[in-house]
């Protein structure tokens, strides 16, 4: 990782500005890691992310742990880790199959992956943190 950029987001629609960022960047299937609290944003990111590919249906995948997206244009893959415990929970999933499959790989709350070995993938790290009711994102790759 060697490049550094923060923005800060003062409402919802700003995401874009983050989105024309990643996309200009023009890194093929990356896997891009979502950090911050509760209520940071990860989620409305992706939401916005997938808005500028037609996909208007993203929720968060609390729950079911991964949803898939696409269309005709993209494949899009929102994994949530907030409840997965162990690293070997985490691979029962198929993961590198899913990030395979796909365009863009989302996934929050990742800290569980730093343990992975991920050289073979063009990672990009996302911090979302609330500071005085903006959102400071950086972004590392």
């Amino acid at each position: 990782m060697n490049m550094e950029k923060i923005f800060i987001i003062e409402k919802v629609e700003d995401l874009s500005k983050i989105v024309d960022f990643i996309l200009s960047m023009k890194i093929s299937s990356p896997l891009i890691f979502l950090y911050g609290n509760l209520g940071a944003g990860k989620t409305e990111f992706v939401r916005s992310f997938s808005k500028n590919f037609g996909i208007e249906n993203v929720s968060s995948p609390t729950f079911n742990i991964v949803h898939r997206y696409e269309n005709d244009k993209v494949k899009i893959t929102h994994i949530d880790l907030y409840r997965i415990t162990t690293l070997s929970h985490f691979l029962e999933l198929d993961p590198y199959q899913l990030f395979e499959d796909s365009n863009f790989t989302f996934i929050e709350w990742p800290e569980i992956l730093e343990q992975l070995d991920l050289k073979d993938y063009n990672l990009i790290k996302i911090f979302i943190e609330i500071v005085d009711e903006k959102r400071k994102v950086k972004i590392l790759c």
